[in-house]
């Protein structure tokens, strides 16, 4: 059932031709999102995303085409409570705080598509492996029999995850 929600979720969500696209190139990306704002010693230089709560630390882990970022905010102190954030472009502001699934503590978003789907590791009371979406919302992805423990680190604009689980002792690679 859980294989099938999320072929289901990876399919309605996708919004790309998984079958010929190869995905955009470096050179269909804006010189913004190519770049970044220059330094003046030719560097690149922060845009600093912010975080929709006052008080709240945040990190991004990921950036798309439409320069949506992915990553996490949480409490000043802490790294034990974060919500998954995906934020607008940096010249719209502000960004959507998409949360945890239930019965975690906290969640992190690592990456996202160019047409919004995020790949995301939820924490406590283990880690799991997680693909968000604007209407489904959080769908687990399915792991072999006996993984204890599993993480989403990127999705690729054709939908496919990333990330590790652990299984009978041993760490694998997973996509």
């Amino acid at each position: 059932m859980a294989a099938t929600a999320t072929a289901l979720l990876l399919a309605a969500c996708s919004g790309v031709d998984t079958a010929s696209s190869t995905g955009p190139q470096l050179s269909d990306r804006p010189t913004a999102a190519r770049q970044g704002p220059p330094n003046t010693d030719g560097g690149f230089r922060p845009i600093n995303l912010g975080s929709p709560i006052p008080g709240l630390s945040s990190e991004a882990y990921d950036v798309n085409v439409s320069n949506r970022s992915a990553g996490v905010v949480y409490s000043a102190g802490q790294t034990t409570d974060g919500q998954a954030m995906v934020w607008e472009s940096p010249s719209l502001g502000g960004g959507n705080v998409i949360g945890r699934p239930a019965g975690f503590a906290a969640a992190v978003a690592y990456g996202l598509t160019d047409a919004g789907v995020v790949a995301v590791t939820a924490y406590q009371p283990s880690a799991q492996a997680f693909v968000w979406a604007p209407g489904p919302g959080f769908v687990p992805i399915p792991m072999p029999a006996n993984t204890v423990a599993s993480e989403a680190k990127d999705i690729s604009n054709t939908n496919i995850v990333v990330g590790s689980y652990l299984r009978n002792g041993v760490r694998r690679a997973f996509r």
